[in-house]
């Protein structure tokens, strides 16, 4: 309605009162103006059934792939615990069996017992002219007989294997606890990063600002103490926090399209020299080091477009880091089954000439 009364009301009249061709053409530029809506509203909806199929897929795959790593899981404490109660029905039969050779030993021990027992009460009742006949002969016949000893029943070899098998239970307890509590750790929701950079760490060309979240070059080469952890090569500088396990994430805004880069590396990084920012030296990034943004593998160039802020994440325990467009959410470099050797990793940052680095909070 509104186009058509902009267009009633711009329009004009003949002297014969018809509204001319100016309508006419009016019409014309609205039904186009309706059709090039169309045409975007229809191509949006395209995008988004194309987008959301691809999610779909994704995650419908991830959810197959972790239904295979619980079926590996179980397969594997299946076959664990068969084998454990293998283990201690074996030392259970043997237990048995030296028990049962043990007990017959002792019965063939204890079945004459009895009836010589007996035997020698009676003759104790008897009166003392009586006592003494064949007095000789009864107590030779029974003093040469083996006097009983106890002996260990089972042998230390038997013993030692059921302090093994007894073993089992509290290994099995310490594991599982600290199974299921490493698992729930790593897969509880990342944990947003409050990244601050360390003035310990900065190239004398970098200035940091005083709450220590943002960075930019300095003209001027500062006089610092060049302590073991400083950087005086490439102008670097390492945040302060460490990740040791767990999921991590924070956020970055670079004012430049200059030299640049953010990543995450090992604290062993070398400090001295020309580090290149790469995996080789420890260090899983993405940035514009040179005349074109590409990622510090070095063979995944970046999408050419102007970047400006970025999401980092990092998961430990699965060996990943990955960056993103914080704006759109889209992945623009990944590090899959990257070696951390069981080092912490901090982040770390590559700030040139006329280039602003700001850290800020995450939001969501």
């Amino acid at each position: 309605m509104t186009i058509l009364m902009t267009l009633l009301e711009t329009s004009h009249q003949d002297p014969n009162g018809n509204f001319g061709f100016s309508f006419q053409d009016q019409l014309c530029r609205c039904l186009e103006t309706l059709k090039e809506e169309k045409a975007k509203i229809q191509a949006n909806e395209a995008i988004t059934r194309k987008e959301s199929e691809a999610m779909l897929r994704k995650i419908i795959s991830d959810r197959q792939k972790m239904k295979g790593e619980f079926k590996q899981l179980r397969s594997f404490l299946e076959k664990l615990e068969k084998e454990l109660l293998k283990q201690m029905e074996l030392v259970e039969t043997e237990i048995v069996r030296k028990r049962d050779e043990q007990l017959a030993k002792l019965s063939r021990e204890l079945d004459p017992l009895p009836n010589i027992i007996r035997e020698l009460e009676e003759k104790l009742q008897q009166p003392p002219s009586e006592l003494l006949q064949g007095i000789r002969s009864t107590l030779q016949r029974h003093e040469g007989r083996q006097t009983f000893e106890a002996t260990n029943i089972f042998p230390p070899e038997l013993m030692w294997e059921v302090w093994d098998v007894r073993d089992i239970n509290p290994i099995l307890e310490a594991v599982i606890e600290q199974f299921k509590g490493g698992l729930t750790s790593e897969l509880s929701l990342r944990k947003v990063a409050s990244v601050t950079l360390d003035p310990d760490t900065a190239h004398p060309h970098l200035t940091l600002s005083e709450d220590r979240r943002s960075a930019s070059w300095g003209e001027a080469h500062r006089e610092l103490p060049d302590n073991p952890e400083r950087f005086n090569g490439h102008a670097y500088v390492l945040g302060c926090e460490e990740f040791t396990a767990g999921r991590h994430c924070w956020e970055v805004t670079v004012g430049t399209e200059e030299i640049w880069a953010v990543g995450v590396a090992r604290k062993s990084v070398r400090r001295k020299g020309m580090v290149c920012f790469s995996a080789k030296e420890g260090i899983w990034g993405m940035g514009q080091l040179d005349s074109k943004p590409r990622s510090a593998r070095r063979s995944v160039p970046l999408p050419t477009a102007k970047l400006r802020r970025f999401r980092v994440t990092v998961n430990y325990a699965g060996r990943q880091i990955l960056f993103f467009d914080a704006d759109t959410g889209d992945l623009l470099t990944a590090f899959r089954k990257a070696e951390f050797s069981g080092e912490p990793l901090l982040p770390i940052f590559c700030v040139g000439p006329n280039t602003c680095l700001e850290l800020h909070p995450v939001t969501q």
